[in-house]
């Protein structure tokens, strides 16, 4: 590692002093490490290095490292703690502070979250924020040193500024063993505890490893430490390259992909009814049906879909065929007959979408995907159900560790956040290996004008809006099939996950035993899948047999899955709705007590120490009530966090502060009423609860603001032409 290419003078000291104070200074580190950190200890006490390292003094005293094998200084200066000095002193001086907050979104449901949050956002927005430098703060939330060298980075760091949460992140261990002997560790650490201030160190070679174990942290000490990010690179080498892009292209606001209370209480009631009314699961056990040699087309409704329907046509009876979503519309509207119909989401909206078929027997035989959360008005319009356990919920995780039975349903993973990751991830978890992507684009191709197929009607004739968020696109990424595409945070957040499952499924398997994922979509290119046009398969489709579908979706529906009948008693027994009151004391105790706290060191010390009490586990209960609680209250410390930094000085922010904490103890005080409705709080029907027309109740921080009218997809009237299916076979 060069810092400069000039010649450095070395004088060498007394060699036996030196190693003498190097030793001394090694085990005093060590035995703060064990006191502190004692997995650090463990690793180092008789590490050996694995490339031979001398320790001398350049001409101001300071131990440097020379590497024999190398032939170099680990610091080609003079003087290496000026040199960390100047680099730090200048990245002080002219980073700005930036901060990441939500923006407020409409509440379209009638949802407390959405009630206390945009209640938080309008209290902060009636501040004016004042523009801050990193060194002007007093205290720097949040920060990642990529490199620790001899550790003199630290030194000076500390010097200057208060950070309340470090992650220290050294690929490797020579180096940081180096560390120990050179950097007066025991020194920072007895003032890191005794100041209640925190710090992690991640050691490991690999970048992606380390950024997800900062993830970790982040999750367990406060979502809220991902809204601002100070990250020093020490100095520049192939790990820190590779690590900081991964940290520029993953360490957005992760907020974002929060839960939140109502979504998890819709998701339980939902759940009973999936439990209770004798639908199908997807078994978790291996069966003797294989289906790797059974082609299937997960076909998604975005603008490039128009391209293959004529493929789909003509071999729709030589693949088994997941619509997902709005898919369906253009599938009917075109003469193709889907076998499964993906669903994502929990809202009531999607039945009226289905009603809006002319056709009333054409779901007849079309078999239903989803997780358990799916509405009950959806789930009875299906006569059959292949319905897998949502692994990222709070209750299907939880149930499986307190009723026998639910171990046997399959989970399943990456199902979010559209309904073509539903349709990937059941193919997959179903056992197909052959598997095509068609109008999964997520985004539309550079210069595109829709942003679906244009057969959709729901979007296209019944007035379905288009202009929301989701639908907007900001950003570019790679093309399936060259050039560029345009894409939005949950297209991307949808490509990631498309990835991953993929990714997962493969791992560890032999060449040959591998999941083939084929995309066919002129949209976004996805990692893992192999692009292909659809003209470039129709010699392999002519060449395949012409499959039973009735007879195989029956095998299917018979072998792979069963029903369950869990009764409602069961569940509920296992709500502990008195223990969840329990915890809402314990976190407005904890809330009550940030009142009027007399430093921004303080008060984030004290939102850290109620993040880390959200993640204790000590038995399945609690695990359970703190994962439907977390989310909504990481959000709501952001705001908090967002608040303490409106103005340069603390003691203007303290009043703003105080405003939003009560209004989080408000939110926790309504939650607890609403956890003992359940399971009774289905979406839509969930609005009978509220008096008044207003959502939940006047509270002391905040006025119940007026519910929302229905959701209603179908804005306009469409006389459908095709009021009955016809299928479409082009030979």
């Amino acid at each position: 590692m060069n810092t400069t290419d000039n010649e450095v003078s070395i004088e060498f000291v007394n060699q036996e002093d030196l190693d003498s104070f190097l030793e001394n200074r090694f085990n005093n580190n060590i035995e703060s490490f064990r006191k502190y950190l004692p997995k650090i200890a463990s690793i180092f006490e008789h590490y050996i290095p694995h490339k031979k390292q001398q320790f001398i003094c350049t001409s101001d005293g300071t131990p440097n490292l020379y590497l024999p094998e190398e032939n170099r200084l680990f610091y080609v200066t003079n003087d290496p703690i000026f040199f960390c000095r100047d680099t730090l002193i200048s990245l002080l001086n002219n980073a700005q502070f930036n901060i990441s907050n939500y923006k407020k979104e409409k509440d379209k449901y009638g949802q407390i979250y959405d009630k206390y949050l945009n209640g938080a956002l309008e209290i902060i927005e009636s501040n004016n924020q004042e523009k801050i430098k990193i060194n002007d703060l007093d205290v720097i939330p949040f920060a990642i040193i990529a490199g620790v060298g001899l550790g003199y980075i630290l030194g000076e760091l500390y010097e200057r500024v208060t950070v309340d949460n470090i992650v220290v992140v050294e690929n490797d261990p020579d180096v940081f063993f180096a560390s120990l002997h050179t950097f007066d560790w025991s020194n920072l650490l007895d003032y890191i505890f005794s100041e209640n201030l925190s710090i992690d160190i991640v050691i490991d070679a690999n970048p992606r490893n380390c950024f997800d174990a900062i993830n970790n942290i982040v999750e367990t000490k406060g979502i809220f430490l991902c809204c601002s990010l100070f990250l020093v690179f020490h100095y520049i080498n192939d790990f820190i390259k590779e690590f900081a892009n991964i940290c520029k292209n993953d360490f957005g606001f992760s907020a974002d992909l929060i839960g939140f209370f109502d979504d998890y209480l819709f998701g339980i009631s939902h759940s009973y009814h999936t439990f209770s009314c004798k639908k199908h699961f997807v078994l978790s056990h291996k069966n003797n049906l294989s289906l790797e040699n059974n082609p299937v087309f997960v076909v998604g409704s975005g603008p490039s879909l128009d391209d293959d329907i004529e493929f789909l046509q003509k071999y729709q009876d030589k693949a088994l065929i997941i619509a997902c979503g709005t898919a369906v519309d253009v599938l009917y509207h075109t003469g193709i007959k889907p076998d499964f119909f993906a669903n994502t989401e929990r809202t009531p909206e999607i039945f009226d979408f289905l009603n809006s078929i002319p056709d009333k027997e054409f779901f007849s035989d079309i078999i239903l995907v989803c997780s358990e959360v799916c509405h009950p008005k959806v789930i009875d319009k299906f006569n059959k159900t292949l319905i897998f356990g949502k692994v990222n919920e709070p209750l299907f995780s939880y149930l499986q560790t307190q009723i026998n039975k639910i171990r046997e349903i399959q989970p399943v993973q990456f199902m979010n956040p559209l309904v073509g990751n539903m349709g990937l991830a059941a193919s997959i978890l179903l056992g197909f290996k052959d598997i095509y992507l068609f109008g999964l684009d997520n985004g539309k191709k550079n210069g595109a004008q829709a942003i679906h197929s244009l057969y959709t009607t729901l979007y296209n004739e019944l007035g379905c809006p288009t202009d929301g968020d989701q639908f907007s696109t900001n950003s570019f990424v790679e093309a399936n099939f060259g050039g560029s595409c345009m894409t939005n945070p949950l297209y991307l957040h949808s490509i990631k996950n498309l990835t991953n499952i993929i990714k997962l499924v493969n791992e560890n398997k032999a060449e040959n035993e591998q999941v083939e994922v084929y995309n066919c979509s002129d949209g976004a290119y996805i990692k893992n899948t192999y692009p292909r046009h659809s003209s470039e398969l129709q010699d392999l489709f002519e060449g395949l047999p012409i499959i039973n579908k009735e007879e195989l979706c029956n095998r299917i529906y018979f072998e792979k899955s069963k029903d369950f009948d869990i009764s409602t008693n069961e569940i509920t027994n296992c709500l502990y709705k008195d223990r969840f009151s329990l915890l809402c004391t314990n976190i407005i105790y904890r809330l009550t007590n940030m009142l009027d706290s007399d430093s921004r060191t303080t008060l984030l010390n004290k939102m850290r120490e109620l993040s880390v009490s959200l993640h204790n586990e000590n038995d399945d209960v609690e695990k359970f009530h703190n994962r439907m609680l977390n989310s909504s209250v990481q959000s709501l410390l952001i705001t908090i966090f967002n608040a303490m930094y409106l103005r340069k000085d603390y003691r203007e922010c303290l009043t703003t502060c105080n405003r939003l904490i009560q209004l989080s103890i408000d939110f926790i005080k309504e939650s607890e009423e609403l956890f003992r409705l359940l399971p009774n709080y289905i979406m839509g029907d969930h609005r009978r609860y509220f008096k008044n027309n207003k959502v939940g109740k006047d509270m002391p921080s905040i006025v119940a603001p007026e519910l929302p009218d229905h959701v209603n997809l179908i804005r306009k009237k469409f006389d459908d032409p095709i009021k009955k299916f016809k299928k479409i076979t082009i030979n």
